[in-house]
């Protein structure tokens, strides 16, 4: 219920905010009861999920040991803060960031009470196992792209390329990210 109210509240929001070049909000047309409806009852239903979580921390030492708990908290403290900025004009993109980390956490949220069922039991076992093994080939992309990024700088003897003018001493590591991607457009960064 919380997540289909969010997604609601969120369009809702991006329909009726016009908002300028510099990301300012200039014009708010969303109807007050509307959206004060769509928080507070979002505000109900995460602050019921909160007491039950402050009734789980005082019972169970080891609260804290696995991820869902955490996920849990971040998710009801996100979604308060994504509120207060929410009617601050000139915090748009933080209320946009703080928009999908929302959204984001409401999404694992949904998979933990999947995980109840027989069906998506296995599958969202699955995905956190992937999940958790997914961390090692990051970490090995990432040494991959620097390790480009510096024989590139190597062998161009750290001349800037124009496709990247605007990102000075990073434009090779950036090539080689866009090159692991398979991005061979060299459309430059300085517009």
């Amino acid at each position: 219920m919380f997540f289909i109210l969010n997604i609601l509240d969120i369009y809702y929001s991006i329909l009726y905010k016009e908002i300028d070049d510099n990301s300012i909000v200039t014009s708010d047309g969303r109807s007050p009861i509307i959206y004060i409806t769509f928080e507070a009852l979002c505000g109900v239903i995460l602050l019921y999920f909160g007491i039950h979580e402050i009734r789980q921390m005082k019972s169970i030492k080891e609260h804290f040991s696995e991820i869902w708990n955490w996920t849990d908290l971040l998710l009801i403290l996100a979604y308060f803060v994504m509120v207060f900025f929410d009617h601050d004009e000139n915090a748009y993109i933080l209320t946009t960031v703080l928009q999908v980390l929302v959204v984001s956490l409401a999404f694992i949220k949904i998979c933990f009470f999947l995980r109840i069922y027989e069906g998506f039991g296995f599958l969202v076992s699955l995905m956190s196992g992937v999940f958790n093994d997914i961390q090692y080939f990051f970490a090995l992309w990432i040494l991959f792209i620097f390790w480009f990024g510096i024989v590139f700088a190597i062998l161009f003897r750290g001349a800037l390329s124009e496709t990247y003018s605007a990102l000075d001493q990073f434009s090779y590591f950036m090539s080689s990210y866009r090159l692991s991607l398979g991005d061979f457009e060299l459309d430059p960064f300085t517009n």
